[in-house]
């Protein structure tokens, strides 16, 4: 039944619990697809939506082995993923009076389903960098979505509709700013990640100095000695080109500048948030969390680089920048004014 008008909506606990699974299982989700990318087993499972012909759930367990293990676990994943958001817009759809969540979960579940429209498409067209890159771009956004989800059927935002506090509008500017600036730098990173995947490694594979200098250059010298540093480390693949161009370098750097523009940004979020003697300790608590996310991300990117991608590594700097891209969302979620929308009164 659609719910009828109410003083206040209270969210049901069952359905709290549900969106953060549903959160979760997206972030897990975005780590198989990192796993799949690391290890360039995007066409482990040549045919799409099914696998090697079967039903993709009743694919013989014997078969998960290999690249098929990642890459069929992916797809499982993400199919789980899709039917979690379906249950959960139904369930929003039933219980939850306000146009603008109603809204919210319907957007979630048109996104989610683009993004598995995207991921049969990365195979139909044999892993095409600008279908990849939009795949694992979308699905940066949809995790986004499951937590503004997520954050409107929780507790504390309920008791904020009630208790309305005070925020602060340089704050919420400098989060939108770190908002910004991250999506970027995810954008870079998998325009990165996609493009050096028949390469192996990393374009630049010395750190911090870029072929040996500490000022980036992009000239025919520096690629050749970057290739040099490259054949020394004796990559090998049935499928892997060893030379890089210049393009390459030139994106390798740029995802590495982007990263002090991240860190300058989220120090200066930082010293805002943590001089205001007014702020709440929530805010607090947020931004030190970012705070941990983002060292965590920098020695992550460091490893990557010096492991030469390292699968379980390069993975794990997928997912930690995700949840940086997270927790300034949530930073922004509660630094903003909790408006009228929140009576619990449809409009």
């Amino acid at each position: 039944m659609r719910p009828t008008s109410g003083s206040t909506y209270e969210p049901h606990p069952a359905l709290r619990l549900f969106t953060r699974l549903t959160c979760y299982a997206t972030l897990l989700l975005i780590l198989a697809g990192g796993m799949v990318t690391s290890m360039n087993v995007g066409l482990a499972v040549p045919d799409w939506p099914g696998s090697y012909g079967h039903f993709m759930w009743a694919l013989p367990f014997s078969m998960w082995k290999g690249g098929v293990l990642y890459e069929h676990s992916h797809r499982v994943i993400a199919s789980g993923v899709g039917c979690l958001m379906i249950l959960l817009t139904v369930w929003i759809l039933r219980v939850d009076p306000r146009p603008w969540v109603r809204r919210l979960a319907g957007l979630a579940l048109l996104t989610v389903i683009i993004q598995g429209l995207l991921g049969g498409m990365t195979v139909k067209f044999m892993l095409p960098t600008a279908i990849s890159v939009a795949h694992g771009m979308l699905a940066q956004i949809f995790f986004l979505l499951t937590i503004a989800l997520a954050y409107s059927q929780s507790v504390e935002r309920a008791m904020r509709a009630r208790q309305p506090v005070g925020s602060s509008p340089t704050v919420r500017a400098a989060t939108i700013l770190l908002l910004v600036l991250t999506f970027a730098q995810l954008a870079v990173g998998a325009v990165m990640r996609h493009s050096m995947k028949h390469h192996g490694g990393v374009a630049v594979p010395d750190f911090p100095t870029i072929a040996g200098r500490w000022i980036p250059s992009f000239n025919a010298e520096v690629v050749a000695q970057l290739n040099a540093q490259r054949l020394e480390l004796a990559w090998e693949g049935e499928d892997l080109e060893p030379e890089i161009g210049r393009p390459d370098v030139v994106i390798h750097v740029v995802h590495r500048a982007g990263a002090l523009v991240l860190l300058a940004a989220t120090a200066v979020l930082s010293l805002i948030v943590l001089r205001q003697d007014s702020t709440p300790g929530l805010l607090r608590r947020t931004v030190y969390m970012l705070d941990g996310l983002l060292a965590i991300q920098i020695m992550l990117g460091v490893f990557t680089v010096l492991t030469q991608k390292g699968d379980l590594v390069a993975s794990l700097h997928v997912v930690t920048g995700a949840a940086f891209f997270g927790m300034t969302l949530l930073l922004l979620l509660r630094s903003s004014p909790v408006g009228i929308a929140d009576s619990g009164l449809p409009s």
